[in-house]
């Protein structure tokens, strides 16, 4: 028998649900892939309308469905409570809604250390997001030191990936190794797999960064194996982004079969459409722009874009505009290339994604160039400059 990912103390240790007595029934619906009888225990459970909106959000939520997971919480957004703000942020971050998310921030109103844990963690989430690495890198301390008081191991290992992601962004990549071993082995003696395969997912994407391909792609297959088997959308999820992970280092090879195969591992896992589909769209183009089958790139593009819309997710929106342009560059479309990296641009400054804007600015910049207009390509590469020193990569 498989074990269940989401047991019910998960949900409640994080503080994504109160202690129900529905929860138990609920989730072993969900876990057998029973979705309509999960629905039928939160129409017959004893409890408010409250409670059975954030049971549908967690329903939706497991199944990838992120817009309706949002849908059914915006009513009670002005109800004051800590679970229905803390579902709203973490939604509101996986759409990167920053304004948003912001906003339901404010709302926590934290009863206990675990719980202040969290808004730390957030807050910390929010300021990387929007390139305030030192702010950022504070909270997560704080959050840290405050998740070991807890006693609360799914809570730590949580704290612990993100002091590794800050200082793996701070380039002390020795020290993230540590921290993402550590992580990894409290998520694993707690029976935690999603911090499991997160934590050998970022130590992969750490050993990618500095060169380390070979221990990148071991790492990155261990977690794969580790994960093989599990239900449930979220694993599925960390699944999908192992295998554009390893897709991406393999292109980065030029071994280009290999790395669509991987691409199309990750559009064929469970729970189809979601916007990370649209990422593993975006490597396959960039396959066909090698093989310089540019008009198939720009019909996958196409569905990139929509998926991403779909979605409901402005960053990939704008990424796949941002590779767009890089078709058209190479068709010598200069205008609609300059166009469409300035859409993508537009939507990064909304997201206040400083590493992405600087992308987009020092494409316009360069397209100015080839177009002869050097006061125009000057400005553009003046603002990427600009941005590079206060720079931050968003979590995916």
């Amino acid at each position: 028998m498989i074990e269940r990912k989401y047991p019910v103390n998960y949900w409640i240790s994080m503080h994504m649900v109160p202690c129900l007595e529905a929860l138990e029934p609920f989730f072993v619906c969900i876990e057998s892939d029973d979705f309509v009888g999960a629905g039928r225990v939160i129409d017959s459970c004893d409890t408010d309308e409250l409670h059975k909106a954030l049971m549908r959000s967690l329903l939706y939520q497991s199944v990838g469905d992120v817009n309706a997971a949002l849908k059914v919480l915006e009513p009670f957004i002005d109800a004051e409570d800590f679970y229905v703000n803390r579902n709203l942020l973490r939604l509101y971050l996986s759409l990167s809604m920053t304004d948003e998310a912001s906003k339901a921030l404010k709302s926590l109103k934290p009863a206990n250390e675990e719980m202040q844990t969290i808004v730390l963690n957030a807050e910390g989430s929010l300021m990387w997001r929007s390139g305030r690495n030192e702010l950022a890198k504070e909270r997560f301390e704080q959050a840290f030191e405050l998740a070991k008081r807890c006693n609360n191991s799914m809570l730590l290992s949580s704290c612990i990936i993100n002091r590794a992601l800050m200082l793996q962004c701070f380039g002390n990549a020795t020290e993230a190794e540590k921290l993402y071993m550590e992580a990894m082995n409290i998520a694993k003696s707690s029976g935690m797999v999603e911090n499991v395969l997160i934590s050998r997912l970022d130590l992969g994407e750490l050993y990618k960064e500095t060169g380390k391909t070979d221990r990148a792609k071991e790492i990155i297959l261990s977690a794969i194996e580790y994960g093989d088997g599990y239900k449930n959308y979220n694993v599925s999820s960390i699944m999908r982004d192992c295998y554009i992970n390893l897709g991406d280092i393999f292109f980065m090879e030029k071994d280009l079969d290999q790395a669509e195969k991987f691409y199309e591992k990750a559009i064929d896992q469970k729970y189809g459409e979601t916007a990370d589909v649209a990422r593993a769209y975006m490597g396959k183009t960039r396959i066909l722009m090698e093989r310089k089958e540019l008009s198939e790139a720009l019909n996958l593009l196409e569905a990139a874009h929509a998926l991403a819309k779909r979605a409901g997710s402005p960053r990939y929106e704008a990424e796949t505009l941002l590779l767009r342009g890089q078709v058209y560059e190479r068709q010598n479309r200069l205008n609609d290339a300059l166009q469409s990296y300035g859409v993508a641009v537009f939507l990064f400054r909304k997201l206040g994604n400083t590493y992405e804007i600087a992308r987009g600015e020092k494409a316009v910049g360069e397209i100015y160039r080839r177009m002869g207009d050097e006061d125009r390509a000057a400005e553009h590469m003046k603002k990427a400059e600009d941005m590079s020193a206060s720079m931050t990569r968003t979590r995916d």
